[in-house]
């Protein structure tokens, strides 16, 4: 299929969409900003291996969450896998989700040459850090792989001010790398894991400590599980998932359409 037909076909299956999105995003104007958004990111040349109705199923998935889809705002991605698209939230998109849900989140990468230590005492943990800025060689992926101790992630509640922190170690980082769908060496990250291997150990260090915060945000705590599924390559029915509000393997339900042309003059 040529680039024109493809967009001609995403474009009649965003219209079939639309009154989901529109549903998801809670505002007309917004609904219509994220479709003409969409309409750029579903036409990515990385996707074009992928059905179109895969990657409109995850493009309503961003909507779930609402989240920004463009990739370069790091909210989520569109990944390629076996001919289909997959929806992979990013470390900015939980950064953003537990923000809505109460919770203040940072990680701190730590690397070989940096002064780091953490001490229990029973409840609260005492850190002494001091990042090595001058030594980091951080614009090397390879130096970033081969130095990383791990990621020191703390959340603070807005409203209560409890605290939660934990330090996830490299090795803890790398179990979950090697269960990722695209990792087939378990020496040597590949792929997204090589080229930002800081961000994908930032983003797995938030998961860990979002699993043990009490969050009663449905948006938060489905993110995580859509996420997990996408890591092992399990597919997920995003429209259904949205409308029965659990996480399920369906064929995609039918909806009316509408003529997108002018969503395709904005884009």
């Amino acid at each position: 299929m040529n680039a024109i037909a493809k967009t001609q076909q995403l474009k009649t299956q965003l219209s079939q969409s639309q009154n989901q999105i529109k549903s998801l995003l809670g505002d007309k104007e917004r609904a219509f900003r994220f479709m003409a958004a969409s309409l750029i990111v579903g036409t990515d040349p990385a996707l074009n291996q992928c059905s179109t109705d895969s990657i409109v199923n995850a493009l309503v998935g961003v909507a779930q969450l609402d989240l920004n889809p463009d990739k370069n705002v790091g909210h989520a991605y569109l990944v390629p896998y076996k001919g289909s698209c997959q929806l992979q939230v990013g470390y900015k998109g939980f950064i953003q989700l537990l923000f809505r849900a109460g919770w203040l989140v940072k990680a701190y990468p730590v690397y070989q040459c940096d002064e780091f230590e953490i001490s229990f005492d029973g409840w609260d943990n005492q850190v002494t850090f001091k990042p090595d800025i001058d030594a980091r060689e951080d614009d090397d992926s390879n130096w970033v792989y081969n130095n990383l101790r791990g990621v020191y992630v703390i959340a603070r509640n807005s409203e209560t001010g409890d605290e939660y922190s934990d330090f996830v170690t490299k090795r803890l980082i790398e179990k979950t790398r090697i269960k990722s769908q695209n990792q087939k060496n378990p020496n040597k990250p590949e792929h997204i894991w090589f080229d930002w291997y800081a961000e994908m150990a930032r983003k797995t260090a938030v998961k860990k400590l979002a699993k043990a915060l009490p969050i009663g945000d449905t948006r938060a705590l489905t993110a995580l599980a859509l996420d997990d599924k996408a890591t092992i390559g399990q597919p997920v029915d995003y429209k259904q998932t949205a409308e029965q509000g659990v996480v399920i393997d369906q064929e995609p339900a039918t909806e009316p359409s509408i003529d997108l042309n002018d969503i395709a003059t904005a884009a």
